[in-house]
């Protein structure tokens, strides 16, 4: 534990314990009211300072404990000292009525006055305080302080303190001119307290102030300036009162007067002139006039360098007066010069002036290496080191002025020097590491700065061991983790040659032997990127963000590019990182590092389906782009945007933007695989003319695309068959519709030439499927599998058994749909593509409802299969299982897969219809239980829809959810549902679920039928206007809903 810095070291904790409390009495109280002053916090909070607040709020509990625990370790050192123990006692009973024990303050303070003599000082005020507690009548609290005055044996101290309480009682009677006399004779009284008098100046202060007689209140509060100049918080009190004083003053119209008035009055208390000045010219600097404000600052620092805390306060002012002139010259000169009075600040206050001018020095020196004078910026860094030797923001700039001066290897061995004589210092081990991270990214050969980055890992480590609170390390170590896996991946990108293939091969299984034999692991590939995020992340952890936000942005950059590196896993954190970086700093040092970060946001974005941020950060990265002329780079984020606004529904737009490139791809002639990317844009452009019906555009870009495959200008790969994922227009993505998978193509990016045509071939499909050319359709889908069987891809064939189970649905074979969609569930299962099989479990479950429905209007059962609802159901309960193992996306899938659980539990528990007074109790309670775990299940697909902005869904749901609220007989509930779901469906437009709505508010129960016999006039208001709605829709339903259950609704709907 010793061996961190700023750890507690448990074998060298003190027997007396973490306070160490004075044994003298003459230095007791003393360090109590210097370690633990009660009259500080009282002048703060006068003060009405939020933070100071907000800090008391949190550590007010144990500062007074420990103030506690202090007065009882001095009541044991002084047991027989009973002059000193009343005071003990007071003050025990002092800060436990601030804690609020009442019972434990009132035993100290009784311990008080039985310990101290009658009449004298702390026994007195010790009294005061009981009949405080105790919550006398003004009355009474009067008669017993007149009997004490009585006392034939009162200090003249404890007094002071008796006519204080005296004068304050009368004054709240409304006995003003008594409560004067009262107040008076403390100040007449030279053997008072000074604790009593002061009160009683403010309280006379106070007494004038209400009288609007402002010059004697300032004389009152003047009066303490002058008498009692050492007492610090009890002046800054009085500074206060008198400022207030200033402001309520109705007759100033400009409180710079009234500083003047003030500092002209009252010449001989240095104080308050001092004051005044600073007052002034805190005024002027609020109104813009700094010239003013400088001039009043100066005359205090050269004037009243005696005057200790208006001396810091105007160093201060000019201070942040030059902040917000960006005078960076001129702020260090105040500082510097600041510090070289002696005698003119106290430690604290010398420390924040060293702190604030070390963080100028770093600044300024920052600003100078951005305009590239490095030079300068490394006098600014050598600055602030002679002010904080082992700063670690100074080395770091002196480390990267080095690299801009190209003098790295002279830095390395200063640095390394360093290291040798001080080998206990980690700052110097830190530099050192990062000089050699530097040099690393400055080799040629990658095998050198991989050796060079082992090199500098090995210092950074070393200089965490130190101290692990060295944060600038872990953004340092987490640069390099990200550095090597890039080169590691670099490494294995490259083609080894056959000769070296051709002996790893030969000699793998006598590697395999030697590892069994001697039970050795495989080598292990470094994981660079998981350990960098696990670095950074604790380097966030332990950064204090309010005071280094700029380091805490730098961390969260690099966390996010670290997770944007893990791909799919790891979009999900990278995406938030980027937006947590944009709300702590937008700003960057370069260019190219700006685009980057928003082309890769807009990326991570798409994953994450958030089309307007996504788009939005896409269009940033192309204009940043535009202004670097980077015309590689424009396109690329063109081609992504566009591929953003297919996957938002947005086809129209999406159209525009791939014209737009295929326009630019054709004209350019430096682009590498021309016919590979002209062959990807018409491919795009015939899929988003297919989503907008427009048949005749898609086939034609089908055609060209199909051209281009055949000409034999697109070079052909080896096609792998162990695909994890699904690829779609040529991005690293699953995308499916509802119900339907699509063609795929390799996790890498590149597409082999079969995988192309298969995918061409799942658009023509598609497209004769739109124009209803069912056997065209067919003979597509039979070329595709050909070429998938011929590759031995099973994923593949999943998915052409998917296509073809969707076609036999939409054309009503019901049974050969099941089948083929059962097959490419299996399929999907085997090979652990948890997407596929959730989608085909969703159709499996919506075929299970369109076999019930076919039975009910034909009263036909299948013939060739037969369905086990119960199975179905609990599949579907695996199916959720499913979405641990999906990183991101398929919303709607996870929201339909709860719709079809909650719509099969109610085919099974409600096949009977509506509850039957005549059924078993017990029958009837099971199905009561089981509407409720069904409007559960409705309940959670809900939530995520409304969370995934799913409004189609929601009607859907709400639809559901109003049937199972009628069978429980809540008809408020069931039609509220529908009327929400109403408003949702005319809000988007949706005429189809409109009429169905309307259909459903149509059969909620009513009550006021004009006629036995006759429906209610809004069941028929709601009928008739489902009826007109459903005749003046065209058919766009394909492929959303079963073909039976629409003509079950539409006959439902036309028998009422």
């Amino acid at each position: 534990m010793s061996d961190f810095s700023g750890n507690d070291d448990i074998f060298e904790m003190k027997r007396s314990g973490e306070i160490q409390v004075p044994s003298a009495p003459d230095s007791f109280f003393t360090f109590l009211e210097e370690k633990f002053p009660l009259l500080s916090i009282r002048y703060f909070q006068a003060l009405n300072d939020s933070s100071f607040q907000h800090v008391w709020k949190n550590r007010k509990q144990n500062y007074l404990l420990q103030r506690l625990f202090v007065l009882k370790k001095a009541e044991a050192f002084f047991s027989k000292r009973t002059g000193i123990l009343p005071r003990v006692y007071f003050e025990a009973g002092t800060t436990a009525a601030r804690l609020g024990w009442p019972k434990f303050a009132r035993s100290f303070y009784q311990k008080a006055v039985k310990t101290g003599s009658s009449g004298t000082l702390w026994p007195v005020r010790s009294q005061l305080a009981l009949w405080k507690l105790k919550g006398l009548s003004l009355p009474k609290a009067l008669h017993a302080v007149d009997s004490l005055l009585a006392s034939a044996h009162l200090s003249g101290a404890a007094a002071g303190f008796l006519y204080l309480r005296r004068g304050e009682i009368l004054a709240k009677q409304g006995h003003f001119s008594r409560a004067l006399d009262a107040f008076q004779t403390v100040l007449n009284d030279r053997q008072a307290n000074p604790e009593a008098v002061i009160p009683a100046h403010f309280r006379l202060a106070d007494f004038y102030a209400s009288l609007h007689n402002f010059p004697l209140a300032i004389q009152m509060d003047a009066a303490v300036l002058k008498q009692f100049p050492k007492a610090f918080y009890w002046n800054q009190i009085a500074l206060q009162k008198i400022k207030s004083v200033i402001l309520q003053n109705t007759e100033i119209k400009d409180p710079v007067q009234g500083y003047q008035w003030v500092t002209q009055k009252y010449p001989g208390v240095k104080s308050l002139t001092a004051w005044g000045q600073v007052e002034i010219a805190r005024v002027f600097e609020r109104r813009g006039d700094f010239r003013v404000a400088i001039r009043e600052c100066n005359r205090v620092v050269n004037n009243a360098a005696d005057q200790q805390e208006a001396y810091f306060r105007a160093l201060t002012e000019l201070i942040s007066i030059y902040h917000s002139l960006k005078d960076s010259k001129a702020l260090i000169r105040i500082s510097k010069e600041g510090l070289q009075k002696k005698g003119s600040l106290d430690e604290a206050q010398r420390e924040w002036i060293r702190r604030n001018l070390i963080r100028t020095l770093l600044d300024r020196g920052e600003r100078l290496f951005a305009q590239n004078d490095w030079q300068l910026a490394k006098l600014e860094f050598n600055t602030a080191l002679a002010y904080d030797s082992l700063n670690v923001e100074a080395h770091r700039g002196i480390v990267k002025c080095a690299v801009r001066g190209n003098q790295l290897n002279d830095i390395i061995q200063s640095y390394a020097a360093k290291v040798q004589k001080s080998p206990k210092t980690e700052v110097f081990r830190y530099a050192l590491g990062l000089a050699y991270s530097y040099l690393a990214t400055r080799q040629k050969s990658p095998s050198e700065e991989y050796k060079l980055l082992l090199v500098s890992n090995a210092y950074l480590e070393n200089a965490l061991k130190q101290n692990y609170g060295l944060v600038y390390a872990y953004l340092t170590l987490g640069f390099n983790y990200e550095t090597l896996a890039s080169l590691e991946q670099a490494r294995q990108n490259q083609q080894e040659p056959f000769l070296t293939k051709f002996t790893k091969s030969a000699l793998a299984p006598l590697f395999w032997l030697v590892r069994t034999v001697t039970f050795q692991k495989p080598p292990v590939k470094h994981l660079w990127y998981e350990k960098a995020i696990d670095l950074l992340s604790i380097g966030v952890s332990i950064n204090k963000e309010k005071k280094r936000p700029g380091l805490e942005a730098q961390l969260i950059l690099n966390l996010a590019n670290n997770y944007y590196q893990l791909g799919e896993f790891g979009f999900e954190k990278a995406f938030y990182y980027y937006q947590r970086r944009m709300a702590l700093d937008s700003t960057f040092e370069t260019l190219p590092q700006e685009a980057l970060v928003y082309e890769r946001m807009g990326h991570c974005a798409v994953i994450l389906e958030d089309w307007p941020q996504a788009i939005r950060s896409i269009s940033k990265a192309m204009a940043l782009y535009r202004e670097l002329k980077n015309e590689p780079r424009i396109l690329t984020n063109m081609d992504r945007l566009a591929w953003a606004y297919f996957l938002s529904g947005d086809y129209d737009l999406a159209v525009e933007k791939y014209l737009r490139i295929l326009k630019i791809a054709r004209q350019q002639h430096n682009i590498p695989e021309k016919a590979k990317t002209l062959e990807r844009l018409h491919r795009n452009l015939a899929n988003a003319y297919l989503q907008l019906h427009d048949f005749r555009n898609s086939l034609r870009h089908l055609k060209q695309a199909l051209n281009l495959l055949d000409s034999g200008k697109i070079k052909n790969k080896r096609s792998f068959k162990d695909y994890l994922r699904i690829e779609f227009l040529g991005y690293s993505l699953p995308v499916f519709n509802v119900g339907k998978l699509f063609g795929q193509s390799g996790s890498t990016g590149t597409l082999t030439v079969s995988d192309e045509r298969s995918l061409l071939y799942t658009l023509l499909f598609q497209n004769y499927e739109g124009q209803k050319f069912l056997l065209e359709a067919i003979q597509v889908l039979e070329k595709k599998g050909k070429i998938f069987r011929a590759q031995k891809n099973r994923l593949a064939q999943a998915i052409v058994k998917n296509n073809l189970g969707y076609l036999y649905t939409f054309y009503g074979d019901y049974e050969n749909a099941w089948k083929e969609f059962n097959a490419s569930f299996q399929l999907c299962r085997s090979e652990k593509y948890w997407a596929g099989a959730v989608i085909n479990l969703t159709n499996m479950a919506r075929l299970a409802l369109a076999f019930r429905t076919k039975e009910k209007l034909t009263g036909e059962k299948p013939q060739t299969i037969t369905i086990d609802y119960n199975r179905v159901l609990e599949l579907l309960r695996r199916g959720q299982t499913y979405f641990k193992n999906i990183p991101y996306g398929m919303n709607k899938e996870r929201v339909a897969l709860l719709v079809q659980t909650g719509v099969l539990k109610s085919l099974i528990a409600f096949s009977g219809g509506q509850a039957s007074p005549d059924t078993s109790v017990k029958k009837e309670l099971q199905r009561v239980f089981t509407a409720a775990d069904v409007l559960q299940t409705y309940d959670w697909a809900l939530d995520l829809a409304a969370r995934f902005h799913l409004n189609r869904e929601q009607i859907i749901l709400r639809r559901n959810r109003a049937d199972i609220y009628l069978y429980l007989g809540w008809k408020a509930e069931a039609r509220q549902d529908l009327e929400t779901a109403r408003r949702l469906a005319l809000r988007d437009g949706d005429p189809n679920l409109l009429w169905r709505v309307d259909f459903a508010l149509s059969e909620v129960p009513q009550t006021g039928a004009a006629k036995m016999g006759e429906k209610p006039v809004s069941s028929l208001k709601w009928l008739e206007e489902a009826i007109q709605i459903l005749e003046t829709t065209p058919d766009t339903t394909r492929g959303k809903q079963m073909i039976g259950t629409n003509r079950l609704d539409c006959n439902l709907l036309y028998e009422r």
